[in-house]
This record gives structure tokens, sequence and C-alpha cells, in this order.
């Protein structure tokens, strides 16, 4: 997500109070600690408790307002060494790493006379005004004045309190700030959720599968760059983005994020490919520019009798060797004769530890009944620890997180396993996370491995993307040189499109890797006994950033292996 931009700065304290008012006398009702709104911040990383828990009645100060955003936006920062406070109230705050980042970056202004006020209370106007900035990187014109109809046409006012709040510009208890922040939350959850439903309906019920809707968005959003018109509205609307240009600065900003956590490797990796002897095209330098800047991307230009050993090199190395490649031979040479000349991939790599891993002493033969009926021995792993669970009666899920810490540092990743039997649905598991409380469990789950590969055309053909692989419709304009759509000569479109995935669970915790590929051409209490859980039938599992909401894998382990 984006950056936050400079507040106006006044005078004084007492000017900068009157320009943004001193907040309206409306006050919406507290939440209570275990409400939706609460459960769903705190578990996205937003919401710390304290030692009085949450504290959803005291008002939320500048500094704090910050905090708050920093953890919904997931923003990243240079390392500024910064030599002395930029303001004469802040050195020795608690909030002052977070407000010079802020300050340095640009984001925020102080209130004029060397000061911050970092302990003044913020306004729901100012607290929004923040995040649509960073929303925007900065740009869009947001004002104090402006706000409330940006907000609206961002749709983040559904809620009817938090619309009053904006409206009326009310100073922000925990409790106001907690609505907006899961206001935004699901939002942006429901777009995500809608893309990664339309991919999980189209999965086979007859084998055990996995996918990663990171890795599958992130190609066709790199894509989508390069597209115009009709055929870049189609790619929008079939992977859930609504605004491009700030897509592209939340990836970059997640890839920075994910390479630089020394807890869990997360990584992923993008790539444009080009055979020269096959075309006369090649990338405008444009296209080139944003997917280099955004996304990371290594542009590579050669021959087509190098291109399938170099592609498929990238290909292992940046899933550490998991996926060995997105095509052999007799498939690559299928596509350059049908007129292919270029390739885009992305890979995503995961590996993490389990916050609480599994004894392999423990770990013995058990039956698992597959979706058919039938038996199976094999490895289950077990422990008895406090999980967050929920039982919905015909369903059940369990959290499974993984460790945040790697040697004596703490990395800022927040990712879970979630691990749901009795049900399918990606809606019915995002709303069950919010109702899970610990729990004391006799776990049994499944040592597994998987691998799985599914062509993509026909599935984001029926989420809507069909330009973009037809050869007279499709409109790649922003991404080649040459005369392009309209039924031009040689109009590029893709061919081929190719999804592969690995995963394996096991006592230590889980190492998953996805590569997409595309072608392009023309032509409790301690003391009560544990619940005991057992994952011996089929089980639906997602792998989450939970600070974003962001489903980086999501399978089904239905057939024993």
């Amino acid at each position: 997500m984006k950056k936050l931009i400079a507040l106006l700065t006044a005078a004084s304290l007492g000017a900068c109070m009157g320009m943004y008012g001193n907040g309206s006398a409306y006050a919406a009702e507290l939440l209570s600690e275990n409400s939706e709104e609460v459960a769903a911040a705190a578990e996205a990383g937003i919401l710390l408790g304290t030692d009085k828990g949450y504290e959803l009645e005291r008002p939320v100060t500048r500094a704090e307002s910050l905090m708050f955003i920093w953890r919904l936006t997931g923003a990243v920062f240079n390392d500024i060494g910064y030599p002395e406070p930029s303001f004469g109230d802040i050195e020795g705050h608690w909030g002052y790493d977070v407000i010079e980042k802020f300050v340095h970056a640009g984001y925020i202004d102080g209130i004029g006379n060397g000061m911050f006020a970092p302990d003044r209370e913020v306004t729901a106007r100012e607290f929004m005004k923040i995040f649509l900035s960073a929303e925007n990187g900065g740009s869009g014109g947001i004002t104090i004045e402006n706000v409330y109809d940006k907000a609206e046409a961002a749709g983040y006012l559904n809620n009817d309190e938090v619309k009053t709040a904006v409206s009326e510009n009310i100073k922000l208890t925990r409790s106001d700030t907690v609505r907006l922040c899961a206001d935004i939350l699901d939002v942006h959850n429901k777009a995500e959720d809608e893309f990664t439903a339309g991919l999980l309906a189209a999965m086979p019920e007859s084998e055990n599968y996995m996918i990663s809707p990171v890795s599958v968005k992130t190609a066709f959003a790199m894509l989508a760059n390069g597209a115009r018109g009709e055929t870049r509205e189609q790619l929008l609307d079939a992977i859930g983005i609504d605004d491009l240009d700030s897509f592209n600065d939340s990836i970059k900003k997640d890839i920075e994020r994910y390479g630089s956590d020394p807890a869990a490797e997360l990584k992923i990796a993008n790539s444009l490919w080009l055979f020269t002897d096959a075309t006369n095209r090649d990338f405008l330098d444009g296209y080139t520019k944003t997917v280099e800047e955004h996304y990371g991307a290594d542009i590579n230009r050669l021959v087509s009798d190098e291109a399938l050993e170099e592609i498929n090199g990238w290909v292992s190395v940046n899933t550490n060797g998991k996926i060995k490649q997105i095509a052999d031979e007799k498939e690559f040479r299928d596509m350059l004769d049908s007129g292919a000349y270029s390739a885009l991939l992305n890979a995503v790599y995961f590996k993490g530890a389990w916050q609480n891993q599994f004894d392999p002493l423990q770990t013995s033969k058990d039956v698992f009944t597959d979706r058919n009926g039938d038996e199976k021995e094999i490895d289950f792993m077990r422990d008895t620890e406090y999980y967050d669970y929920y039982d919905g009666g015909e369903f059940q899920i369990i959290e499974l997180p993984y460790s945040q810490y790697s040697g004596e540092s703490r990395g800022e990743l927040n990712i879970s396993m979630y691990a749901m039997k009795g049900s399918r649905e990606l809606a019915e598991m995002e709303r069950a996370i919010g109702k899970m409380s610990r729990t004391r469990i006799k776990l049994s789950f499944p040592k597994f491995k998987t691998e799985y590969d599914t062509g993509l055309i026909d599935i984001m053909s029926g989420l809507g993307a069909e330009y973009i692989f037809d050869p007279e419709r499709s409109d790649l304009g922003g991404m080649y040189s040459g005369d392009i759509g309209g039924g031009a000569a040689d109009n590029p479109y893709i061919q081929y499109v190719k999804h592969k995935t690995y995963i394996d669970v096991n006592e230590e915790g889980t190492e998953a890797a996805a590569v997409t590929g595309m072608f392009a051409g023309g032509a409790a209490a301690a003391t009560q006994p544990p619940l005991e859980v057992r994952y011996d039938t089929p089980f639906m599992y997602i792998i989450r950033d939970n600070d974003t909401g962001a489903v980086l894998f999501a399978g089904e382990y239905a057939f024993a292996e």
C-alpha cells in the first residue's frame, strides 16, 4: 500500500487545532473487546493490546496514528540515519523513530515553530487523509477539505459509524480507529477474496492441489501494465485490481518487505524474456522501466535456442530448486512454432518454521480417509499445545503460525497456515478467522508433500479476461513496439500460461514455491484436558499474510499420497 503525506503546517499548536477543529461532539458506541472488528484488527497485527487490555476508550494521538497506519499499510522505509531530532518535542518520546521515518520520507510535517505535537489527539479526517495519501503514494491531491469525498470514492465509507466519524471529524478513540482500519481491511480483503475464490472454484475435486493467488495476480498485473483499452480493463477486473498504479506501489513495498525479513524466507521474483531471433518487436522502454522499478523484474533478450535453458534455470533458482522448469523442450518448441517470441514469469518462494514445532519422535502412522471414503495409512505429526481454533459446527479451523524469530532477531512478517476441515468455502474461512480463540489442542496433522500444475487460460477466461488470449482482440500496445491490435500482423497475445506449485509440510515447518509463466507471440486452562483435533479427512488450507490479508498459497489435501 502507499505512503503518507505531510499534514498542513500551522504556526502553532493552537493554530493547528483551529485548522482541524476540536472534533465533533458525536461519539460512536465503543466496540467490545470480543467484537469482529477488534478481532480482525488484532489478527492483522494493527491493534496491539497492553497490560490493561485493548484500552478501546482511550484517545489516539498523532504518534499513535502513525503506528496504526504503518501497520495497516506495511510501509517500508529507507535507513535514513538522522543525526538529530527533527522537532524539539520528540526526543525521548516513545514514537521518536516512527515519527522520524514518516517525516524524512515526506509523509507528514510538524505543526510549526519546530514542534510536532506527538501527543495531540487525532481526528478522523486527519487519520483518513494520512492513510489515503499513503494509498496514493503521496499524490492524489488529498486535503482535509476533500478527504471525505476521496474516502467515499475509494469505497471506505460503507460503515455508518465510519462515515459519520469522517463527516463530523470526530476525535478518534482506539475504538473509532479500529472501526476505520477494519472497514479498510474489509474492502481490500473482499477484492482479494473474490479473486482467490474464483481460482479455488476452478480447482479439481479429484486430486490434491495448491495454487498461489499472489503469484497469479502479480504475473497478470505485470502484464496489465502493458495492456491497453478493454484488454487492460478485463485483466484488472479478473484479478480484482481497481487502481493499477496503486497496486504497482503496493507490490513494490511487499517485495521489499518480504525480502528483508530475517525470520522467514519469502521472496517474489519477476522476469521478462524476449527471443530476439523470433521477432522484430521489442519491449517498450516505458514498460520495462515500470516493471523493473515496481516488480524488480529481470529483463532478458536472447535467441530462442538459448531461452529454454535460461528460463528454466531462472525458475529453479527462484524456487530454491523445488520447481525445476516451467516448460519442457517439446512444449517450448511447440510454442515457438506457434509464433511465441516472449515470456513473462513470476516466482514465489516461502520457507517458514512453525512457531510450535512438532517433535519428530511423536510422528506416527494413522489412517487418512479421502474424499471417496478410501482409507490409507500415512504419517501424522502430533502436538498438544494452545492454538487459535474455532468450531463452527459443520466445520473446524485451526491456525498454525510460523515463527517470527530467526536466532535472536524478530522479523516483521506475520504469516500463518490456516487449515479448515468440513468446508471448502474461502469466505467461510475468512469469517471464522475473526472468531478464533486460544484453545488447548491435541493435534494430529498430516505430514505431506504436494506438487501441482495447471493451465490458466481457461481459468482466467472464466474470470473475465478473454481478450488477452485472442489474437484478434488482444491489445498489448503498452508493452511491445510496432503496430498492435486491430488485426495487425503478428499481433501479440498470450498463447500459453502455466502455474506450477510445490509444498512440503513437515515437523519443522513449511516450504512452498510457485511459478506462473506465460508466453506471448503472434500468430481453555492448562489443567483442562485438551480438545482432540484430527485432520484425518480432507481439509482446505491457506498460507496467509496476516498483515495484508493476502493469500500466498491455497490448497486442499483430500487424498493420501
